[in-house]
């Protein structure tokens, strides 16, 4: 399983062209966050370039979305999304994968954030297929029925996109091994949890 870092690594050196003179700054402070030190950005109008749409930039899930558009123009879009979400009261880990790339990894402090960043990704990003996996325990059923309510609610105002909501029960994704992926980083427990959860089964997920 790659990461975006090193997807972007194989494929060399990207230049990449705003619209705007400030979105340089927010483009470039974004891609140093994600890990990406050499590229060129441009206003000029050159087609090898990827555009990143001021809309994007000025959004409020704008790494997200920087992050995904750049692997659309990668791999090609449309393409599945897959979204492990592992519910918590104060902290709720999230994982987004594209073809088994993790695309996408954060902590929610609240857990109703994930229905505007959910409509976000729809919004901007060219996909035909997105699946939500929601880890479950007896602890956190209020919890996980509440965001799998707020999730559906938003994938069913989208009638192009074709969806599922899996539920995963916790106990069997932990026993995912993930640790050789993640060995040399720092890892918070709510976004392991979360990336099991989305890998859990995943040989199914490309599957019609």
């Amino acid at each position: 399983m790659l990461n975006l870092e090193e997807l972007v690594f194989k494929k060399g050196f990207l230049c990449y062209r705003v619209r705007k003179n400030r979105d340089i700054y927010t483009l470039s402070r974004i891609l140093k966050s994600i890990g990406v030190r050499k590229f060129e950005i441009t206003i000029k109008g050159n087609r090898k370039c990827i555009e990143i749409p001021s809309k994007i930039l000025e959004n409020n899930y704008n790494v997200l979305l920087v992050r995904l558009y750049i692997i659309s123009h990668i791999l090609g879009a449309p393409f599945t999304l897959v979204m492990g979400v592992d519910p918590g009261q104060r902290n709720t880990g999230v994982a987004i994968l594209v073809n088994n790339i993790l695309a996408y990894s954060s902590i929610y402090h609240n857990y109703l954030s994930l229905g505007p960043l959910l409509s976000a990704i729809i919004r901007y990003i060219s996909i035909n297929r997105i699946i939500v996996k929601i880890g479950f325990t007896h602890s956190n059923a209020p919890i996980t029925r509440e965001i799998m309510r707020n999730l559906k609610q938003v994938l069913e105002k989208v009638r192009k996109i074709d969806y599922s909501i899996i539920l995963v029960n916790e106990e069997d994704a932990r026993k995912l091994m993930i640790e050789t992926f993640l060995k040399k980083k720092k890892t918070n427990p709510h976004i392991i949890s979360a990336l099991k959860i989305a890998l859990w089964q995943s040989w199914k997920d490309y599957q019609r």
